[in-house]
């Protein structure tokens, strides 16, 4: 079983070919998607402010009605359908029937302390609702949209909500897919895919500055979901999806220890 995490950038450009490659994909699949580029497009229609700090969005009571809305309804459901005309039996699922969160701590950036408001950190992955519609054969679709103990909603990062799925449902495989279609090894240079990772090359890459902008939360999140048990991320394009190897494939030990 592989989960799948699809964001904003690659569902505005990609979705029918992400829907296609899912069809083609034999194993059972659990998608999460986050959309950012499309909570940021519809603030900007509806006159709604958008703050962020360090690339990160402030989350107030306005945008996480905006988040909702887009992300639990027109992105989500546009998803689903797209994703059912293809031939894949998706079913939509409520970010908040699955994930349990709270709310996210203030943080340090650059020697301030930044409150980003109704952002949450996952706590808890209910698997029994997932483990049973992947047994009936069905792909479930959650959004990055979770729940408090006390109904409480929350932004979350959909990259590390797809690898706290991963590793709470036990998956082979975390698929991130993205436009750049892998890691590149050298900066701004589209041909130098990494094939291969493992943790000490993946953290070196960090430390040195060649894993930057989006990549970065991607390697960031697939050190967490290696060491938390799954036992590969494979980071792709969309024509990447349904195939065995492609993109950059990052896992625990290095290449001569498999």
């Amino acid at each position: 079983m592989r989960v799948v995490k699809l964001g904003g950038a690659s569902l505005a450009q990609d979705l029918p070919r992400i829907a296609a490659a899912l069809a083609r994909a034999a194993e059972p699949r659990v998608i999460v998607h986050g959309g950012g580029p499309q909570v940021s497009e519809m603030a900007d229609r509806l006159g709604i402010p958008t703050r962020k700090v360090a690339g990160r969005r402030i989350t107030d009571e306005a945008t996480l009605e905006l988040v909702v809305m887009v992300l639990g309804g027109l992105l989500h459901n546009r998803m689903v359908s797209t994703l059912v005309a293809a031939g894949v039996p998706a079913v939509g699922v409520a970010g908040p029937s699955i994930l349990r969160a709270r709310r996210r701590p203030p943080l340090d950036i650059d020697g301030q302390s930044v409150d980003f408001g109704l952002v949450g950190e996952i706590d808890r992955v209910e698997t029994g609702p997932l483990r049973a519609m992947l047994a009936q054969g069905f792909v479930p679709v959650i959004p990055s949209v979770a729940g408090g103990v006390d109904g409480a909603l929350f932004n979350v990062n959909a990259d590390t909500t797809a690898a706290r799925v991963a590793a709470a449902l036990g998956a082979e495989e975390l698929i991130q897919v993205t436009d750049s279609g892998g890691v590149w090894g050298i900066k701004d240079r589209p041909s130098s895919v990494i094939e291969d990772l493992d943790l000490t090359e993946t953290r070196r890459l960090l430390s040195q500055g060649v894993a930057s902008g989006g990549m970065r939360p991607k390697l960031e999140t697939a050190i967490w979901a290696l060491e938390s048990g799954v036992p590969r991320v494979r980071i792709v394009g969309a024509e990447g999806i349904g195939l065995p190897d492609g993109g950059t494939v990052v896992r625990a030990a290095p290449p001569g220890s498999r």
